[in-house]
């Protein structure tokens, strides 16, 4: 069939929806797709169809459904910038004075949380400007996790009751993995105890609890700052010089989800950039607060962390920030691509693939400068109707970073439950929390998580110092086939502890790792927190700012099942361990570093600098490479250099004359990690 023979509709920022989108361009995708509606009804549409936007932008006032069950591509111009914009621009701006600064003020009758000015991300007027301060309270913040709270003590000089509307103010809490957000609702200077309208969803305590005190009109200080007010309904910008020399002017987000594509079959998005999304703040329920929005459905988590059984709403969920929704969303959805398009300067994650979704392709995508994280995959837990369940989602040449911005516990690539899934050739940096999570299930649950693949990603510069317990790629449960592979993970840093390359956290089971470069990790280039069974082989683990290998529990856990319980935790063969003065393998106990628990194999240790460390350590017990031989490990181990190119550089890759070329060790191609050029580049 010719492209002449295919129903082509055309849109244009000057069309009109009374036009054809033939003869004459239409103005609005809605036109468009009632005009292939019509087109439909009638019997005339001649397939694949395709709707083609020319360059410019078009704004969208609603979230736009999606429900087309024949093929269809909607595409911008090729070589040709296409904006959807979901943002509103206030035009009605008047220069205020603020502080002793130049300001500019516009009415706003919605509460602002985010604002954007030509390409750049604005900052909520905050205290400090920068660090934390310390909550007070001298609780035990490990003792029962979840006894959260709706007040604590604050640092003294945090909180000034004489703000100009207190109540406007929000409290963002690094607390953990999570970050929290607790409007404030009353303060009682004598105590100096602050209660939020919202409970926190970890323990407060002084220990590991930090926060930032947002949008305080006494904090408007610098450009590149807003302030919204609640009181008067009005936003409040120091702008840089370009404001007043340009007509464009600040945009605040007026739609939550740009697309909801629901029960569509073949369609296919490509080369369309969205901006302005995510209007709002997700409460932490098990459905998805979208006002205005057709489809509240549940979320799948069954940890307890809902709302729902709670007398005050949730300040955060208690992971990855999965109460944040994707700006395009897709459920119940089958054969579906997303290719070549842009999310940017909006408050969510950027896709969402969501409950009953199969065969989906989520490629070359450009995701930055978001409020929560790049992309989001799950659907229906085990028990529920399998009709629900997603499966079998390809994410390959992605780029994704610069993420987390308001929610900063949210991830590159988050896979909850959800199997089959493909996750390759993507770029991801720059969060603050982990670069790719797969699994949802604490411990050896049953789960829906299995067979998902991971590999020739470049992940690197997460954490960046502000939360704790993340890896650039973090698995979770029980996911037979799983396997992760041919990855470089770089730059992994924690808050107050984890930070990790690879992470198989509790009850990670049955999951291969191989062939993957993890370096310069703030805590260990592995940690396994408890498993069973999992491999790891091939791989080069390196500079890790506490020891190079952890396994933090062994085998004790529970056996639910008849018969004699499993042994084996972590199984480690053919790895190389290059250490700077760090023990090469770590435990919380002696006893998880015994057979069968652990299994050492064909082991290549080097020390790239500082003093020769202890081959294995554990609390006050450590022991040479001789005494771990004895123990019945690494019976054939190299305690030597693996001969790398440039180690100082980072530089992994080995000669023909290396020990590594004559141990057969498979090298890795770092050209070949990350976001594949497209043929010709």
């Amino acid at each position: 069939m010719t492209l002449q023979e295919q129903t082509v509709l055309i849109l244009s920022p000057e069309g009109k929806d009374t036009n054809d989108g033939v003869s004459a361009p239409l103005a609005t995708l809605s036109g468009a797709l009632a005009r292939l509606e019509k087109i439909h009804n009638e019997g005339k549409l001649r397939l694949p169809a395709r709707i083609v936007l020319k360059e410019g932008v078009y704004r969208l006032a609603e979230t736009l459904r999606l429900s087309t069950t024949f093929p269809l591509t909607i595409e911008g111009e090729a070589g040709k910038t296409v904006v959807i914009d979901g943002g509103m621009e206030p035009t009605d701006w008047k220069p205020v004075t603020v502080n002793g600064r130049k300001a500019w003020s516009a009415a706003v009758p919605r509460p602002v949380h985010q604002m954007y000015f030509q390409g750049k991300v604005l900052q909520r007027a905050s205290f400090p400007k920068s660090g934390f301060y310390r909550a007070q309270d001298e609780r035990a913040p490990w003792a029962n996790l979840f006894s959260g709270s709706n007040r604590f003590t604050v640092e003294n000089g945090s909180f000034d009751p004489t703000w100009y509307n207190p109540k406007g103010v929000e409290i963002k809490m690094i607390h953990k993995w999570i970050e929290e957000h607790l409007p404030v609702e009353s303060f009682d200077a004598a105590t100096q105890t602050l209660t939020s309208t919202h409970t926190s969803t970890f323990t407060i305590a002084k220990d590991d609890t930090e926060y930032r005190v947002e949008n305080v009109r006494e904090a408007l200080l610098e450009p590149g700052e807003f302030y919204y007010d609640d009181l008067e309904k009005t936003v409040i910008v120091i702008p840089d010089a370009d404001f007043e020399t340009t007509s464009e002017r600040p945009a605040i987000p007026l739609v939550g989800c740009f697309l909801q594509i629901v029960g569509a079959r073949f369609l296919t998005l490509r080369n369309l950039h969205f901006r302005h999304g995510g209007a709002w703040r997700p409460a932490c329920t098990l459905r998805y607060d979208m006002p205005g929005d057709f489809c509240n459905h549940a979320i799948d988590n069954d940890e307890g962390w809902s709302d729902e059984n709670s007398p005050l709403p949730h300040a955060a969920a208690p992971q990855g920030a999965v109460q944040v929704p994707g700006l395009l969303f897709l459920y119940q959805s089958t054969d579906c691509d997303i290719q070549g398009c842009t999310v940017e300067n909006s408050g969510w994650y950027g896709i969402e693939v969501s409950s009953g979704c199969r065969n989906i392709r989520l490629e070359r995508n450009h995701l930055h400068h978001l409020g929560g994280g790049g992309v989001r995959i799950g659907g229906a837990s085990v028990g529920k109707p399998a009709e629900l369940q997603t499966s079998r989602v390809v994410v390959t040449d992605n780029h994704i970073h610069d993420c987390g911005l308001i929610y900063m516990s949210a991830c590159g690539v988050a896979i909850l439950h959800a199997y089959g899934n493909l996750v390759e050739h993507n770029h991801i940096h720059d969060l603050y929390y982990t670069g790719v999570s797969a699994g949802w299930i604490w411990g050896f649950r049953d789960s829906v998580a299995r067979e998902n693949r991971i590999g020739w990603n470049l992940i690197h510069d997460l954490g960046k110092g502000v939360l704790s317990d993340m890896g650039g790629i973090y698995l979770l449960g029980i996911q037979p086939g799983t396997r992760v592979y041919c990855n470089y993970i770089a730059n992994i840093v924690r808050r107050y502890y984890g930070g990790w390359g690879i992470y198989t956290d509790e009850g990670s089971s049955h999951i291969v790792v191989e062939n993957n470069i993890c370096t310069d990790c703030s805590s260990e280039a592995y940690h396994q927190h408890y498993g069973r069974e999992n491999t790891l082989r091939w791989n080069i683990f390196a500079f890790g700012n506490d020891g190079v290998l952890r396994l933090s529990r062994g085998n004790e856990h529970m056996n639910f099942y008849p018969g004699e319980n499993f042994s084996n935790a972590l199984a480690s063969y053919n790895n190389v361990f290059v250490s700077a003065g760090k023990p090469f393998i770590c435990s919380g106990s002696e006893q998880n570093l015994t057979i069968p628990t652990f299994i050492s194999e064909n082991g290549v240790f080097f020390n790239a600098e500082g003093d020769e460390p202890p081959l294995a350590a554990a609390g006050e017990w450590s022991c040479t490479l001789k005494e771990w031989q004895a123990r019945g490990f690494d019976r054939t181990a190299y305690l030597a250099d693996p001969g790398f190119t440039d180690l100082k550089n980072r530089d992994f890759s080995f000669g023909p004359d290396s020990l590594l070329a004559k141990l057969k060790f498979p090298q890795l191609d770092r050209a070949k990690v990350g976001v594949r050029p497209l043929e010709g580049e």
